[in-house]
């Protein structure tokens, strides 16, 4: 296995916008009948604040500025994140820039809606779907019933539908970057969910459906809807320092029975540290796949992400996100050893409440045959 540092580039090249309408800027979900500015709940859109993360556990019930300013309990956002991307490669991760070549200029878009309409006293119907270019495929990414014993208060929660299990400030959803992340920190609940709420934090438990595949690579070819999988989550909020973990118990398709409900495990950790200005989260994945009938496989992934940001209140209308992350995978009888890095940089400013531009650079490097690819977006 071959480790090579790749921290030193911070060149200043890309260019994305990131463009809202209607209601409250890039928050997501949208609350734009709400009576708080965005500032409250995101630093920036759609990073969640403290305040954010608190009142989207809540039930969307959690204080009374955040209630719609008239009865309707129908909120509704569109956020929308427009970019100009370059691919340059490199035969060799160390003659970068000299022999760098644009391989592919391209238009990226994403478009996200999501829309939560509260009933009775319990009840929350919430819907979102996103659509990215250059895949053009509108994809539901939620579309569940949830049902708070008591909104805004201490108490039991249950979700039906599709919806995400993820720590609310290491979101898919919510990244600051255009690049998405090589670490598997989002996962795509289809199922159900109960959990605990306290004012510190939660603790839940989900029975969702089973996505089956051969080996480590191309989970979800085959999807079996059943509900077979579980997962146990905590969240903590204590002070400086927020935590979450997650444990993913996936069947797969073992000819062991005594394998069968825990043939691939994930295991996740992850914290934000508020230090002074700035936010920092590390995290840390494991995969284990033990697959059968095939004897020797036993495929291990792991993943390191170290990820900074400086929200615009520490200076100005200026924000900077930078992440580096860290795959290795073992080499196993059919497959072979893979190491693979990634580093982002995004320096933006917020031109208001809706609208932000920003600058963004990434650099994949593949260690074992020290190849790089650097992408301008």
């Amino acid at each position: 296995m071959t480790h090579r540092n790749t921290g030193i580039i911070m060149l200043l090249v890309i260019c994305s916008a990131s463009v809202s309408r209607p209601g409250a800027g890039l928050a997501v979900p949208g609350f734009g009948r709400t009576a708080a500015d965005c500032a409250r709940c995101h630093d920036p859109a759609p990073h969640l604040t403290r305040a954010g993360i608190a009142y989207l556990e809540r039930g969307d019930r959690s204080t009374p500025w955040h209630e719609p300013t008239g009865r309707e309990r129908l909120t509704f956002s569109a956020a929308a994140q427009l970019g100009l991307v370059a691919n340059v490669r490199t035969s060799s991760a160390t003659n970068w820039p000299a022999a760098a070549r644009v391989t592919e200029n391209a238009m990226s878009a994403t478009l996200r809606a999501e829309a939560r309409r509260c009933f009775a006293t319990h009840g929350t119907l919430e819907i979102g779907a996103t659509l990215d270019r250059p895949n053009d495929a509108p994809v539901l990414h939620l579309a569940a019933l949830r049902w708070d014993q008591r909104p805004g208060l201490d108490g039991y929660t249950a979700r039906l539908g599709i919806f995400a299990c993820e720590a609310p400030f290491l979101s898919v959803r919510r990244r600051l970057t255009l690049r998405q992340y090589a670490s598997p920190v989002g996962l795509e609940a289809r199922g159900m969910e109960l959990s605990w709420r306290r004012t510190d934090g939660w603790i839940a438990s989900g029975l969702i459906e089973s996505r089956r595949s051969d080996s480590g690579d191309g989970m979800g070819d085959r999807v079996f809807e059943h509900l077979q999988d579980s997962y146990l989550a905590i969240e903590r909020d204590a002070g400086p320092v927020h935590c979450f973990t997650r444990i993913l118990f996936d069947r797969q398709d073992s000819t062991l029975p005594t394998l069968t409900w825990m043939q691939h495990l994930q295991a996740m950790g992850t914290a934000q540290f508020d230090l002074g200005r700035v936010q920092v989260v590390p995290a840390y994945v494991f995969d284990r796949f033990d697959d059968r009938p095939a004897a020797g496989i036993h495929d291990r992934h792991q993943y390191y992400l170290l990820e900074a940001t400086l929200p615009p209140g520490a200076a100005g209308r200026w924000f900077a996100t930078a992440r580096a992350e860290h795959e290795y995978r073992t080499r196993t009888a059919a497959s072979r050893e893979e190491d693979h890095q990634s580093t982002t940089i995004d320096v933006g400013r917020a031109l208001g409440d809706r609208t932000a531009v920003a600058l963004e650079w990434s650099q994949q490097i593949n260690n074992v045959h020290l190849r790089a690819s650097n992408t301008i977006e």
